[in-house]
């Protein structure tokens, strides 16, 4: 009996929590009361030459009113989404532009000194 102390040697030991994830309300609930009727089968059969008073008993010690929606895990996953998003929308670009400069300055960091080059200075386009 659930709640029921009896005796003296009533005591509180180890808890185990569950908690049960699903795509909706009445799944969540059918598949955590299948999963409480597991571990107490298991229990049972585990336990089946213990004495009675030596057992160790499940107590659902405070059952969910109803399943509710938890939205953390998927809010994260759309904030790491999109921050890789983000990276990868300004980091491959910016890679990008820093190796055709690389190469176009020959490594040096200045322009590669080609004579037919044209440079932009002001108004007027003038040869270099």
């Amino acid at each position: 009996m659930p709640g029921v102390c009896i005796g003296a040697r009533h005591q509180v030991g180890s808890v185990l929590l569950v908690a049960v994830t699903g795509s909706g309300a009445a799944n969540v609930e059918h598949t955590l009361a299948g999963v409480i009727r597991a571990l107490r089968s298991s229990l049972a059969g585990l336990q089946a030459g213990v004495r009675a008073d030596n057992r160790v008993q499940v107590t659902v010690l405070a059952p969910a009113a109803s399943a509710t929606v938890n939205t953390t895990h998927t809010v994260r996953s759309l904030a790491i989404v999109a921050g890789l998003g983000l990276v990868i929308a300004f980091g491959v670009p910016w890679i990008i532009d820093a190796q055709v400069s690389r190469q176009m300055s020959g490594g040096t960091g200045q322009p590669g000194g080609n004579e037919d080059t044209w440079a932009l200075s002001g108004d007027l386009l003038t040869r270099r």
